[in-house]
């Protein structure tokens, strides 16, 4: 199976992304940076993935051609100037599912914690 995994250099992408190739999938690693988990030299293809701008179907329907299963592991603990909740959480990943569902890919959420109303951070 050829496997996209959306943030693949944060903590789960980058532990998830070796165990898909040792069983023997063809991994493409969706980051930010190039240089992720070894795509500069061959090991893992690379496909450019931001949420902050790949907020629209139209961003993913070309770019997830040949893709069978994608598994969504991007994501932000606190917002910064760069990155925000609404897009990284929210905007980002409805448009990467509407272009699976569209697709007919499969789709893996994976999400770091979970919910509480008392958490003391914004993320919860």
């Amino acid at each position: 199976m050829v496997v996209l995994v959306t943030g693949a250099n944060g903590f789960i992408g980058r532990h998830l992304v070796p165990a898909l190739m040792r069983a023997g999938h063809t991994v493409i690693a969706g980051t930010r940076q190039s240089h992720a988990l070894g795509t500069e030299n061959g090991r893992v293809a690379h496909m450019p993935v931001d949420f902050m701008d790949d907020i629209a179907v139209e961003h993913w329907q070309t770019r997830l051609k040949d893709i069978d299963v994608v598994v969504n592991a991007v994501g932000i603990i606190s917002e910064t100037s760069a990155q925000n909740f609404e897009r990284v959480h929210i905007r980002g990943p409805a448009a990467l599912f509407a272009a699976c569902a569209a697709l007919r890919i499969r789709v893996i959420q994976i999400s770091a914690l979970g919910a509480d109303r008392d958490a003391s951070s914004r993320y919860h």
